[in-house]
């Protein structure tokens, strides 16, 4: 493959490189992906208040646009999203072929974006080897791009919140990668601003400042600076704020942790929490059986199965071995950020969820199962060990990002219309 021929990337430029890269990463999503351009709406499932609502068709009025910004419609608080429902509608009416097209080409910036951060951080982490960072955050984009688990983002009108937060969230993600290296003050605010807009496309933005403590230690800086604590303040207010803002907005309809909803136990949503994270790793790792729904294991008010008490101690033993062990930095980096960026889907606290896990959830997280598995697959295939195993790794390699490819093309058409995603055998 083209990637991991040495002599081959060293002809390019550094822009060049960029441009090539580029250009197979939007060719790669759009070959996984085209077929949506065929889908329908949901419309027997829920983007017919999703989508279809009193705020899509009411135009660029001061009335309607004070009401997206103001108002929480269905447990749902997310004015940029429906923002682009209004504009979708008021240029081409509720036609899904440019509804679907919209969210490929989100998708596809969300791609790039990941492309460009998983290059700075390589870059940081491998001391300026620009040939790897290259290489690397192109697998990493791609890993990111075509993964099955991130289907259901793209094809489903209504998860398109996901990709509306995403791409301010990884916007913010670069502007404060910029400012930890040069402090200049526009960089900081320029990321208060785009965090705030992230969370105008979804909620699970809130999770921002804890990803920056993780970028700040994992550029190297200790947290007994004070500075990162100067600096993330204002983000953690805002978090709060809006994470009340969420919690208020879900029990209009008496769902969330404010609600009086009968729900879990404290102690079993620390087992399903468990649950859900092992699932979601598992097929961050390798995809399989994947679906629009995955029902709790057991009602309200149900004892639990035995078996999912065993959960917790298996991601105890995970991050144990890893810590005192295995001893990789950049593995434990791709494990913190898949665990930060999952946490607010794990149930802990209550959600107005009827699923223990849901693939749109994990659209950012998977980006850290791709850094771990790419940068250790080619650290592999460039050191010395024996020639035999670097074929192996190659081709593993490969066969995966094949396989996520096949399978992800293959779910497009499962999201056809409501019937077919319902009805499609796991």
């Amino acid at each position: 493959m083209i990637v991991f021929n040495t002599k081959l990337i060293t002809l390019f430029s550094k822009n060049e490189r960029s441009i090539f890269f580029t250009f197979c990463l939007v060719v790669c999503v759009l070959l996984v992906f085209y077929p949506l351009l065929n889908n329908e709406f949901l419309n027997s499932w829920d983007d017919q208040w999703v989508v279809t609502n009193t705020y899509t068709e009411g135009g660029f009025t001061f009335q309607n646009l004070k009401a997206i910004f103001l108002e929480t419609y269905n447990t749902q608080y997310a004015p940029f999203n429906e923002l682009l429902y209004l504009t979708l509608y008021q240029l081409f009416g509720y036609y899904p072929y440019v509804f679907h097209f919209a969210s490929i080409v989100i998708h596809i910036i969300n791609v790039l974006l990941v492309y460009r951060i998983s290059t700075e951080l390589i870059l940081r982490l491998d001391r300026n080897d620009k040939r790897k960072a290259h290489a690397c955050g192109f697998l990493i984009a791609l890993f990111f791009g075509i993964h099955p688990f991130n289907v259901e983002a793209v094809a489903w009108i209504s998860a398109s919140k996901i990709l509306v937060y995403a791409t301010f969230y990884l916007l913010a993600t670069y502007t404060i990668i910029v400012f930890m290296e040069k402090r200049e003050v526009k960089y900081y605010l320029l990321t208060v601003i785009l965090f705030v807009f992230s969370f105008f496309g979804k909620e699970q933005a809130v999770i921002f400042p804890i990803w920056m403590i993780l970028l700040w230690c994992g550029l190297g800086n200790s947290l007994k600076n004070k500075k990162i604590w100067f600096y993330i303040t204002p983000f953690l207010i805002l978090s709060l704020v809006f994470g009340i803002l969420t919690m208020f907005a879900q029990s209009k309809l008496g769902y969330g942790v404010l609600s009086k909803e009968k729900d879990y136990p404290f102690w079993q949503r620390i087992f399903l929490g468990s649950y859900a994270y092992v699932d979601y790793l598992a097929k961050s790792l390798i995809p399989t059986k994947l679906f629009y729904l995955y029902p709790f294991p057991s009602p309200k008010g149900k004892p639990l199965p035995d078996w999912i008490l065993l959960c917790p101690l298996a991601i105890i033993t995970v991050y144990l071995v890893c810590w005192k062990f295995i001893n990789q930095p950049v593995l434990l980096f791709g494990l913190m950020f898949f665990s930060i960026h999952i946490a607010i889907a794990l149930h802990i606290i209550p959600l107005s969820r009827h699923a223990i896990i849901a693939d749109r959830y994990a659209y950012v997280s998977t980006i850290g199962i791709g850094l771990i598995i790419v940068y250790y697959a080619y650290s592999l295939i460039y050191s010395n060990i024996n020639k035999f195993i670097k074929p192996i790794v190659v081709l593993s390699l490969f066969s995966l990002l094949v396989y996520f490819a096949v399978y992800s093309h293959q779910r497009t058409y499962q999201w056809h219309d409501s019937e077919s995603i319902k009805w499609q055998a796991k």
